[in-house]
């Protein structure tokens, strides 16, 4: 109910020309984050919706319809459309990905998992959230991400590029950004 309250404070200054590229931006990922909970976590806007799931120590790999390749870690679940439609190439994941995303300037690649969402426009990014765990880790291998949370009366937004990872913690909402060597990772 918050965020439908939020969507239509956001609409009225964007009707008025009175918010930021930023807020406009905030706009559109809870209009999406809404769409998709009212649709069901089972229904795609439309779409053919797929889920994948891994066992303890089974992994799988896969394309997405954007060539985008996932590889899903252990104990982990995806769900996807078959064909992604419209402005955004949305998946939400419980457990840990590697996405390979395809370069796109135009439609964003976006994670959500819980109140918790990563936008790529195209790179390499490792998400860690299992839901157990009080902490979301994602990894930026190569390229960049944004990684927004939004709770009620607090929202956040980081950008991290190649070699840098963002720390969720999952109780305070608090986003923290810390170095890593990627070239190791990748290797």
């Amino acid at each position: 109910m918050k965020d439908i309250q939020r969507l239509k404070e956001l609409y009225v200054q964007y009707k008025q020309k009175k918010c930021s590229a930023e807020e406009l931006e905030l706009f559109f990922d809870l209009l999406g984050r809404l769409s998709f909970d009212r649709l069901g976590t089972y229904s795609f806007a439309g779409s053919t919706h797929h889920q994948a799931i891994t066992g303890v120590g089974e992994c799988k790999e896969f394309a997405l319809s954007d060539g985008t390749v996932a590889k899903l870690g252990p104990e982990s679940k995806l769900h996807y459309a078959e064909i992604f439609k419209g402005q955004k190439r949305f998946v939400q994941l419980e457990g840990q990905a590697v996405f390979n995303v395809v370069q796109s300037k135009e439609y964003p690649f976006i994670i959500q998992t819980g109140l918790v969402i990563v936008q790529s426009m195209g790179g390499c990014v490792n998400v860690l959230a299992y839901p157990e765990e009080t902490g979301i880790n994602v990894l930026v291998l190569e390229g960049q991400a944004n990684v927004h949370i939004e709770r009620p009366n607090y929202s956040r937004k980081l950008t991290a590029n190649t070699g840098w990872k963002i720390l969720v913690d999952k109780t305070s909402g608090i986003l923290r950004k810390e170095w890593i060597n990627a070239q190791y990772i990748l290797n």
